[in-house]
């Protein structure tokens, strides 16, 4: 199972406090929901480092998929 600060690193954020401010306020930017900016990983914050590592492995998973060839027709 793959816990919160795993989630992070693989996001490119580190565990520290200062990685965890960087990511509240990157996802600031994009979320529907602001988060504090306090640097802890409060319930608000894991599940929007869990929300973001889902999407990001689903990117990468649709990115990952051979392009169908294409028949010309159409």
């Amino acid at each position: 199972m793959t816990t919160t600060n795993n989630m992070l690193r693989d996001l490119g954020y580190t565990t520290a406090s200062s990685g965890i401010k960087a990511f509240q306020r990157d996802f600031n930017r994009v979320g529907s929901r602001p988060l504090l900016v306090t640097g802890e990983l409060d319930a608000t914050t894991i599940a929007a480092v869990e929300l973001a590592h889902s999407t990001s492995e689903m990117f990468k998973a649709v990115r990952d998929q051979p392009i169908a060839p294409t028949t010309g027709k159409g």
